[in-house]
């Protein structure tokens, strides 16, 4: 009886051990299910995204300065003279053939407390020096 008493004793030791491996898989992998991250929203205004579509610049022929109307800024720089006008940016040829001041996106050129500024790509304020800026 001795032989049957330990082979029941190590069928159920082996038992409950399975029984555990499978109890302990079971819960790991509900844990792992749960920590899985969302799957992003398929609308873009769910994910705060731009409510209009941009519009690209197209990109216009230089036009020489002409004249003597070129302002000059605080920094020793000048600015260009387009249709016997300042403008405190560059002239492009627009796409029905005219001259037009601009600075970059800016059409018109800066304002005249500003000077375009080929290192920012935009409009910046005139008593900044070129040097001295921070970045």
């Amino acid at each position: 009886m001795n032989s049957n008493a330990s082979s029941r004793s190590g069928l159920r030791a082996l038992l409950i051990a399975l029984l555990v491996a499978v109890a302990s898989h079971a819960s790991s992998g509900t844990a792992a299910q749960a920590e899985q991250p969302k799957p992003p929203p398929s609308d873009a205004s769910s994910r705060g995204g731009f409510q209009t579509q941009a519009v690209p610049i197209p990109r216009l022929p230089p036009v020489a300065s002409k004249g003597d109307c070129e302002p000059r800024y605080r920094n020793g720089m000048v600015g260009s003279c387009i249709n016997d006008k300042p403008c405190r940016g560059f002239g492009v040829r627009e796409e029905d053939g005219s001259a037009q001041c601009i600075c970059y996106i800016r059409r018109g050129g800066c304002n005249e407390n500003e000077r375009c500024s080929p290192e920012e790509g935009q409009c910046v304020a005139d008593d900044e020096s070129e040097f001295n800026r921070e970045h």
